[in-house]
C-alpha cells in the first residue's frame, strides 16, 4: 500500500501511539535520516501529509537543534511533494510553553517560534503554490509524555479542562487539518491543549 503521508519523529512514547491512533498509511523517517531517505514513487492521496514532531530527541544536542531541523524539514517536505506532483499540508506538532522544562524546554520554544517565522515569511508562497502550513500545539498528555515534561499533577493543576488530553485526541485534529475539510485552514498554529495556552503564563497569580 502506498503511504499517504510522512511523520518525522523518532519510535517512542508519543510518535508510536501516534502512528497507530492516526489509523492512516504513513510512513515514519528518523530526524537524522531525511536527507537519505528514499522517497515512495506514489503516494495514497493528491496531497502528502507530512507531520514533523517536535522534540525531536537526540538530534537536538543544541538549543536550536529542533529550530533548525523544522525548517529542513519543511523545505524538504516541499521538494518532496514538488518531485511527486502532489500538493503539501505540513503540520508541525510542538509542545505548549511551559511543558517542558530545562534545556530540551529552549529547545522546543524556538521550535515553535521557527515554525511562526516560516508562517508569517512564507506563507504567500507556500498558498500561491498550493501547499498548506499549519502546526498543532498540545499540552499534557495522559497516555504519552516525552523527556523534560512536568510532573503530570502540576500539568491538571494548570489546565483548565481539569484534565490531561490523549492521543486520539490530538490525531482527531491532525487528521481533520490534513483532510479536504481543512483546505482553507493554513498559516497558523492550532491548540489542543484544554485551555492550557490561554491560562497557564496567568498561574499561579490567580487560580481556577
Amino acid at each position: 500500500m502506498t503511504p499517504a503521508g510522512v511523520i518525522v519523529g523518532r519510535e517512542g512514547p508519543l510518535v508510536s501511539p501516534l502512528l497507530a491512533a492516526l489509523e492512516v498509511e504513513i510512513e515514519r523517517v528518523d530526524p537524522e535520516q531525511l536527507d537519505a531517505h528514499a522517497w515512495p514513487s506514489e503516494w495514497g492521496n493528491d496531497a502528502i501529509v507530512w507531520l514533523h514532531v517536535v522534540p525531536a530527541g537526540e538530534v537536538s544536542e543544541a538549543a536550536l537543534g529542533d529550530a533548525s531541523l523544522l525548517l529542513h524539514s519543511a523545505d524538504l517536505a516541499r521538494q518532496v511533494a514538488a518531485d511527486a506532483g502532489k500538493s503539501l499540508t505540513f503540520i508541525a506538532l510542538v509542545p505548549s510553553r511551559g511543558l517542558v522544562s530545562g534545556a530540551l524546554g529552549l529547545s522546543c520554544d524556538l521550535a515553535r517560534g521557527a515554525l511562526e517565522g516560516l508562517m508569517e515569511n512564507r506563507i504567500g508562497e507556500w498558498s500561491a503554490g498550493g501547499d498548506r502550513l499549519l502546526g498543532v500545539v498540545y499540552a499534557g498528555l495522559a497516555d504519552a509524555s516525552i523527556d523534560g515534561q512536568r510532573p503530570n499533577a502540576e500539568l491538571v493543576s494548570r489546565t483548565p479542562s481539569g484534565a490531561l488530553g490523549t492521543v486520539g485526541q490530538l490525531a482527531d485534529a491532525i487528521t481533520f487539518l490534513g483532510s479536504r475539510r481543512a483546505a482553507y485552514v493554513t498559516g497558523t498554529l492550532v491548540h489542543v491543549d484544554g485551555g492550557w495556552n490561554a491560562y497557564s503564563w496567568i498561574y499561579p497569580a490567580r487560580t481556577i
